[in-house]
C-alpha cells in the first residue's frame, strides 16, 4: 500500500496517526502489526524514559516501580539488558 507513489520512500508513509493517547496510540500498533508504514505525531511534552522512575518518584508516588521485560531479549544477554537497565534508571 502506497498511496503517495511519487514521492520518496524515505519520507513517505501509508498511514499518519495524530496523537499517541490510547486511542492514537492503539491505532498505530494495529497498522504496525499489520505492516503498514506508519507515523505517529504527538506535540505532548518529550519523557526522558532512562530517567521515568526518578520523574514519577518526585511526583510523590511511593508505590512499586517496575519495568516491562518482555523485549529485554533471551538468554544471558537478555538477563544483564534488564539488570542494566534496572541499574541506570535506579540512580536517584
Amino acid at each position: 500500500m502506497n498511496f503517495n507513489s511519487k514521492g520518496e520512500e524515505s519520507i513517505t508513509y501509508d498511514a499518519i496517526v495524530v496523537g499517541s493517547g490510547i486511542s492514537g496510540g492503539w491505532a498505530a500498533k494495529e497498522l504496525c502489526e499489520k505492516g503498514v508504514k506508519t507515523l505517529v505525531l504527538e506535540r505532548g511534552r518529550m519523557i526522558d524514559h532512562i530517567n521515568i522512575f526518578k520523574h514519577i518518584h518526585a511526583k510523590g508516588y511511593t508505590g512499586i516501580l517496575a519495568m516491562e521485560h518482555g523485549n529485554s531479549g533471551g538468554g544471558k544477554q537478555g538477563e544483564l539488558a534488564v539488570i542494566h537497565a534496572y541499574k541506570t534508571t535506579s540512580t536517584f
